[in-house]
């Protein structure tokens, strides 16, 4: 989440939104309450 975080930041994400967004999916993640996995990332050209 930290990574999310610095990457907003740096692309300037102004989205409320989203970061909200992140940082509820965080606190249910760190309760437990939800549990993912990321298989793969791919940056866009």
């Amino acid at each position: 989440y930290p990574y999310l975080r610095q990457l907003a930041h740096q692309q300037r994400v102004a989205s409320k939104a989203a970061m909200l967004e992140t940082a509820a999916i965080e606190f249910l993640s760190r309760l437990r309450l939800v549990n993912y996995t990321i298989f793969g990332f791919q940056k866009q050209a």
